[in-house]
Parts: C-alpha cells; structure tokens; sequence
C-alpha cells in the first residue's frame, strides 16, 4: 500500500518517504483523538446550556424574573462570552498549525 501511494505521488511530483507518511500518519490518529476529546466538551458545554435555559425558563415561568436574571441569565451570558473567546483563541493557533493537506 506505501509503494501505490508513493507511486502516486511521484505522478504528481510530491515525495514522500515511507517514514514521512508513517509519521503523518502517527499524527492524524494524534488529532483524531484530540477531536473526539474536543467533541465531548462540546457535547459537555451543549448540555450544561441546555440545563441553564431549562432552570431559567422554569424559574421565570414559575418563580420570578429577578432570580431568573441573577442565578441563571447573567452566568450564562458570562460562559457563552468566555466560551466564545476560548473558541476564537484556538481555532487561532488550530488553523495556523494545521498542516496543508492538498497537493499544489
């Protein structure tokens, strides 16, 4: 399979070594851990949403608005802000490390 793939590459004049593409390799399987660690702190942060707009519907249908504002709204305007910006920052440096994949 590593001697097609080199052969294919030679047509389109980029080489690689066999090392080269085990290494690249080695770093994709690195990145698709990373990702499906990434993916779980999504669905964690997703779910912790959810819970706050269910405990401030509830507490603005039923108890008051003023709690609602205090306990629920203002917090989670606060972790949307901050999220935001963690995400921002490291899709920052993701795109900038990111290797360029296509052939030229």
């Amino acid at each position: 399979m590593l001697d097609r793939i080199i052969e294919q590459r030679e047509e389109q004049h980029v080489l690689f070594t066999p090392q080269e593409l085990e290494t690249h390799t080695s770093e994709m399987v690195e990145l698709k851990k990373r990702q499906m660690k990434q993916e779980i702190c999504a669905d964690t942060i997703s779910g912790v949403f959810l819970l706050m707009v269910a405990g401030s519907g509830y507490t603005y249908a039923y108890v008051s608005y003023t709690k609602t504002v205090n306990f629920f709204f203002v917090p989670m305007f606060l972790l949307l802000n901050v999220t935001m910006l963690i995400a921002v920052v490291v899709m920052r440096f993701v795109i900038k490390r990111t290797p360029n994949l296509l052939p030229k």
